[in-house]
């Protein structure tokens, strides 16, 4: 379903206020893409994947950190997308994100270095998904028939550990590639920066009592990786460990490595 090379309309700039354009009405559902330094990627990988399932480009809203950042990323507003200045932090635009958005809009919240977005055919075996706006539609559905807010996929690239089945108990929902009912109450603190998506998870299934998952779809991407240190903790660690000490009834403390880890408990 790839194509070998991204065609994209190229137009003269918009008008925009802070990369905003005055297009009038918002979508039913938007997508969202926080970028950070990160242009071409964002070109080359995730907005080429919209671009290969139909996303219309004004349904499409990429928020950057500042003014600089908006010129660096002109050449994006020109080809017709939505361009927003945000906040400089990935937790602070997420929070942005939230509240830039009424409540109860459908939002779908990609990664910038998406490559694929895949569905398990067997255990050694992954295909990209036919259809995105169905799949789209398909989740927001399911979490309105749930009465649940947050949904995601699988969180592993590796179809030997997925499950044909979707599910709704306390599973890790990816920060890569999630959709939720927009709810301004369930904003991060920045302190979570780099576990946001695990406290993510915990608070909207402590406030609706579920997340939903679907475990036979995932993505291929570039996963942010912490370089660590050689001694002491690293701040991803410092971040889990905050974590857990909130929501100790939630976290299930592991060690890898030798490295402080977390995993969620199944409540």
């Amino acid at each position: 379903m790839r194509l070998s090379a991204v065609r994209f309309e190229t137009s003269k700039l918009l008008n925009y206020y802070d990369g905003q354009k005055g297009s009038g009405k918002v979508p039913d559902i938007v997508y969202v893409i926080p970028s950070y330094k990160r242009k071409d990627a964002l070109i080359e990988k995730t907005l080429s994947v919209l671009y290969e399932y139909y996303i219309d480009k004004e349904d499409i809203y990429i928020f950057v950190a500042d003014k600089e950042q908006l010129e660096e990323y002109s050449n994006v507003v020109a080809m017709g997308y939505n361009v927003i200045v945000a906040k400089k932090g990935l937790t602070n635009t997420r929070n942005f994100i939230i509240d830039y958005f009424k409540e109860g809009q459908k939002i779908v919240s990609l990664n910038d270095d998406i490559i694929s977005i895949e569905k398990m055919i067997s255990k050694t075996k992954l295909e990209p998904i036919i259809n995105l706006k169905q799949f789209i539609t398909d989740g927001f559905k399911e979490l309105e028939k749930q009465g649940l807010q947050l949904g995601g996929i699988y969180p592993s690239h590796n179809p030997q550990f997925m499950k044909n089945n979707i599910s709704t108990d306390l599973k890790y929902i990816v920060g890569a590639f999630y959709f939720f009912i927009n709810d301004k109450s369930l904003k991060i603190n920045p302190i979570f920066d780099l576990c946001e998506d695990h406290a993510r998870t915990i608070k909207s299934f402590i406030k609706y009592g579920g997340v939903l998952r679907y475990n036979y779809i995932t993505i291929k991407t570039s996963y942010y990786k912490s370089e660590g240190r050689i001694k002491g903790e690293t701040p991803e660690e410092i971040c889990k460990t905050a974590l857990y000490n909130k929501y100790p009834n939630y976290i299930k403390p592991i060690i890898k490595k030798g490295r402080f880890d977390i995993s969620l408990k199944n409540v």
